[in-house]
């Protein structure tokens, strides 16, 4: 998957815009906080343990086995999103963002 793929991949996530239920809306607001604490967009922008506690939730949170309601694989399963490709292109967009630098790369709109 080339870097572009990637980026516009996370590009669609963080601007999805669900025009439904209330609910589903707030599953993909959990979906986008995800992306930004796990590929670590706040933690470039702030030198705070705080936003390295939330990379690290993020990563716990996306790797876990469980299917218990609000986990990741139940919304990723609510959502009709595949869950194992989309934490291979999240993996992707950290590690990109990691060699990039703080401002060097970009996911969406936003800077990383």
């Amino acid at each position: 998957m080339s870097r572009q793929v990637v980026d516009l991949t996370i590009h669609h996530i963080l601007n999805e815009q669900p025009v439904s239920q209330p609910e589903v809306r707030l599953l993909w607001a959990i979906m986008k906080r995800w992306i930004l604490d796990y590929s670590g967009v706040c933690a470039r922008t702030r030198a705070d343990d705080t936003m390295l506690e939330a990379r690290l939730d993020a990563v716990d949170w996306a790797w876990s086995d469980s299917n218990e309601e609000f986990s990741y694989l139940w919304i990723c399963e609510v959502l009709d999103l595949d869950a194992e490709w989309l934490r291979h292109i999240a993996d992707k967009s950290a590690t990109l963002a990691e060699l990039t630098g703080p401002l060097g790369g970009r996911i969406g709109s936003l800077e990383i």
